[in-house]
């Protein structure tokens, strides 16, 4: 389940950045922001596997939001 949140709150965020639609150009253009493979960055969008640490705070930092908001953890889950 908290992957599947992480993926909902990941794509929203990359909505409201603008990047392209949920296909092979996000994967392409969220590869390049996180500095992955392609395998990597599509498997971190569907939900399908948690980034590592150090990928989690990059995704964080690049989207202004925090950690806790982004897993769908902490006392406010409405807020970034």
């Amino acid at each position: 389940m908290a992957n599947r949140i992480f993926a909902q709150r990941l794509n929203q965020e990359l909505d409201n950045m603008g990047l392209p639609e949920r296909n092979q150009d996000r994967i392409e253009a969220f590869a390049k922001l996180i500095k992955a493979p392609r395998f990597k960055a599509e498997s971190i969008l569907h939900g399908e596997q948690m980034p590592n640490t150090e990928t989690l705070q990059l995704i964080a930092t690049e989207l202004e939001v925090s950690i806790d908001w982004l897993i769908g953890q902490g006392k406010d889950d409405d807020t970034h």
